[in-house]
Formats: structure tokens, C-alpha cells, sequence
């Protein structure tokens, strides 16, 4: 393990000092976004030979997002502990990664394990703290389309349906920014709907009726909520109950900014990224 994290390293190098040549836009942007990857990469290994893991089921290994081509199915497959997922194979076009700290990877996990149990992830923190960006970076990494809809106290549940119905058919993730501002009175409309999805889900159903409606729902969707922690809400009891019931919560409070700025200087063609005293 040790050798393969010197090969890294020396990837690592090799890639940053190409990236300092003359190059295109579209080229630059493919450099740095290697690098963030190889250098997360580089950090999972170096984790490994410090904590000592060197078993296949250890914790730290199955915790890390994984993807496998079953030769058998000829399909490529993500997998995080016990979720196992298809890939989605929707074209995201050349975009940059996001740089993955440690609470990336606890978003990851919980999101990974709440769509196994047929709910979604919600994210509560502060402005700024990367919860949508988090998950538009997961959707990628599955290969899903990720829409984004961003909440107000005029929203509605006639439109909240309609939102639910085109994602529940189209095999694509949804995520609702700034949930804790829809009013009381639709909040309530909210839950019956999702309880009805979700039941769908847990029960295989192809065929549901959804809100006077007879949809297809492909079991491959994805609800995701963003709420922030600024914004004090008069109903706050009724998006508890939403979210027990029908998402995994993660908090996301203060991201790493050491390893984020380490990583992005990486990217821009800096070898020396780590200040020494």
C-alpha cells in the first residue's frame, strides 16, 4: 500500500506540472478536476496505512464510495457500505469536482443509506457551508440529473405535486433548497405525498395513484431538502415530523477549509500547497 501511495504522489506531480503548461479552458478545467479526485484519492490511501487497514470489510474501506463493473451484467455499479446502486450514465458535460472532505463522505454515506431504506437526505447548516453543492456532487458521481427547486412560502402543494410527479417519472434526483420557508398549511399536503411515494417504493409498485393522478414511478429517484439554520421557522414541528418520517438528516456545520484550500491550490498547479512553520 505504501508503494501504491508513492505512485500517487508521483501522479499527483506529474499531473500538476502539466497543468501549468499553455492550455485551453475546456483542457484546464480537466486537469484540475483529476486532480481533486487524485488527490482525494491519495488521502483515502494515507488514511489507510495510518490507521492500519488492511481488510476488505474494515469500516474505513466499505465507508468509501466505490465503483465495480460486473462483467456478468456489463453494467457499472456504485457502492457505499450496504447501498448498491445502478449508474446512471446521464451526461453532466465537462464540470468541476467539488473538493471531498470528511463531511462530504458522512453526507454521502447517509444519503446512500436513506435511498436503500427508500427515503431521502435532508441538509441543515449555515449559508455557505456547501450543502446543495454536496449533493449535485453526488448525483454526479451516480450519474443522475439532480433538478433543482427552490422553495418559498408561495409554493404551493398543487405545484409541490407536480414537482414530485415529473421527478417520480423521469428517474432523476430532486432537491428542494430552503424547505423551512413553505408555509404551514402546505407542509401538511407535503407529508401525504411523500408518504405515498414512499410507500410505492417500499412496495414495488410500478402503478400509484399520486394526487389524482396514475403515474409510473421508477424506483430509481431521489428526494433531497436543504434547510438553513439562519432562518428561524414558525413551523419548525411540522418539518421535524417531515423529515423523521421521511428523510435521513446530516448536519453540516464548518467544512474543512485547510483541505479544501490545500486541494484547490493542488489543482491550480501548486506543488507546495502545505504552509510549514
Amino acid at each position: 500500500m505504501k508503494q501504491y501511495l508513492n505512485q500517487l504522489n508521483k501522479k499527483i506531480n506529474e499531473i500538476v506540472k502539466q497543468s501549468r503548461k499553455e492550455m485551453s479552458e475546456n483542457k484546464r478545467n480537466k486537469y484540475s478536476s483529476i486532480i481533486i479526485l487524485d488527490v482525494h484519492h491519495r488521502d483515502i490511501i494515507e488514511s489507510f496505512i495510518i490507521n492500519n487497514v488492511t481488510f476488505a470489510k474494515s469500516f474505513e474501506w466499505e465507508s468509501v464510495i466505490k465503483t465495480y463493473w460486473i462483467k456478468s451484467k456489463d453494467n457499472l455499479y456504485i457502492s457505499q457500505c450496504s447501498g448498491f446502486f445502478d449508474y446512471g450514465y446521464e451526461f453532466m458535460g465537462l464540470t468541476k469536482n467539488i473538493v471531498i472532505t470528511p463531511l462530504t463522505n458522512r453526507i454521502f454515506l447517509t444519503f446512500t443509506q436513506a435511498l436503500m431504506m427508500c427515503l431521502g437526505g435532508a441538509t441543515h447548516g449555515p449559508t455557505g457551508t456547501g450543502k446543495t453543492e454536496t449533493t449535485m456532487a453526488m448525483a454526479k458521481m451516480f450519474g443522475n440529473i439532480c433538478k433543482i427547486i427552490n422553495c418559498s412560502d408561495g409554493l404551493d402543494h398543487q405545484t409541490f405535486s407536480h414537482f414530485l410527479n415529473g421527478i417520480c417519472q423521469s428517474r432523476i434526483w430532486g432537491l428542494f433548497t430552503k424547505f423551512s420557508r413553505i408555509s404551514q398549511k402546505t407542509l401538511s399536503v407535503i407529508s401525504t405525498l411523500l408518504f405515498s411515494m414512499k410507500w410505492a417504493l417500499f412496495g414495488n409498485k410500478n402503478e400509484n395513484n399520486f394526487h389524482e393522478y396514475d403515474i409510473s414511478i421508477n424506483p430509481k429517484i431521489g428526494i433531497f431538502i436543504t434547510m438553513n439554520i439562519e432562518e428561524i421557522s414558525v413551523q419548525k414541528k411540522e418539518i421535524d415530523e417531515i423529515i423523521k418520517s421521511h428523510f435521513r438528516p446530516v448536519i453540516c456545520l464548518l467544512p474543512d477549509f485547510e483541505q479544501i484550500c490545500f486541494t484547490i491550490l493542488y489543482s491550480e498547479g501548486f506543488l507546495e500547497a502545505k504552509v510549514r512553520f
